[in-house]
């Protein structure tokens, strides 16, 4: 086997946990891997004919020359910028996140071969709930980077719609670098970076998770909440297509509509949407969860976690990555 380098971008956390997954998953395969961050000046250094897998944003894509390159990308929007695309189709292999990732690669462009062969996801499960009886007040809980594709927005108005009357809190758990806070009674935002047992804690401590993000690659943390066993609330678009099973969740409506901000210039393309659900639709999900026996939030969540092993767990993993490796 070829030495295998895994390239993953230090500066942006979900990221991060990707290159770590891969890492592990190649691990509980049998095969070394070197996780390295990537280097922002200069080339990497990694042995000739290694296979390195790029885990990076859309514009710092670059191939190493006389390795074997894997373009890992995460980037959600509906269609990627042709500057990206280009850089894309420059490497041997493009490893997508979802399904819903591999169809935007091939519309957006990238010539490359695109597969699906994401890491497993359930190496280090979490220690799930084992009790669906609701808190007093009952529990919601949201995790995501402090950026206005997250949703918090939509997620605290509908969080205001439904009241400080039905008894409930709102917890987000969002990055040491979030820039803004909310003084609403009810909703405490901790912006610190944790340990993945802490805040594996912090999913068991609640009742349900609720996502009213506009768009995911793939959505670790509704995938992270899933394979906690905590009953999951979210749209079904982008990354989420892959994760979400009917009776698995409450389904959180959405409008389809042009992408109306982008971080960066460069990361915009014509034509990109998003899925944008109203507070009124968010604040409909969590009244229906609130109204949800515990025996029907235990089905739920089990009927998710179930999902979710059968698509992102070991097994499933590593029969794809074993395959996209042989095609290598």
């Amino acid at each position: 086997m070829r030495p295998i380098v895994i390239l993953t971008e230090s500066t942006v956390a979900s990221y991060g946990v990707i290159g770590t997954l891969y890492q592990e998953t190649f691990r509980a395969m049998g095969i070394d891997s070197t996780l390295l961050p990537y280097p922002t000046d200069r080339a990497p250094r990694v042995p000739r004919g290694a296979i390195v897998l790029h885990n990076t944003l859309g514009f710092r894509f670059a191939p190493v020359a006389g390795a074997i390159n894997v373009a890992v990308p995460y980037h959600e929007w509906s269609r990627y910028p042709p500057e990206w695309s280009a850089r894309l189709s420059g490497f041997d292999d493009v490893w997508a996140a979802s399904t819903y990732l591999e169809t935007v690669l091939r519309k957006s462009g990238v010539t490359s071969p695109v597969r699906f062969a994401p890491p497993a996801l359930d190496l280090r499960p979490p220690r799930a709930k084992s009790s669906w009886k609701p808190h007093r007040p009952f529990r919601f809980l949201f995790v995501g980077a402090p950026h206005f594709r997250k949703g918090h927005h939509l997620l605290i108005e509908g969080f205001r719609i439904v009241g400080a009357g039905a008894a409930a809190t709102l917890t987000i758990k969002t990055s040491a670098d979030c820039p803004w806070t909310v003084g609403d009674r009810g909703i405490r935002v901790i912006a610190e970076r944790w340990p993945l047992d802490r805040l594996w804690r912090v999913y068991r401590a609640h009742d349900a998770f609720v996502s009213a993000s506009l768009g995911e690659g793939l959505g670790l943390g509704v995938a992270e909440a899933m394979l906690a066993r905590l009953p999951v609330a979210t749209n079904r678009w982008g990354g989420h297509t892959n994760l979400v099973a009917p009776g698995g969740y409450v389904r959180i409506p959405h409008r389809l509509v042009p992408q109306p901000f982008c971080s960066r210039p460069d990361f915009y393309a014509p034509g990109q949407q998003c899925a944008l659900s109203s507070p009124d639709s968010v604040a409909s999900a969590m009244e229906a969860m609130l109204a949800m026996h515990a025996p029907a939030r235990e089905e739920q969540a089990e009927c998710a976690h179930a999902h979710v092993v059968s698509r992102f767990g070991f097994s499933a993993a590593s029969v794809r990555l074993h395959d996209a490796l042989g095609r290598l």
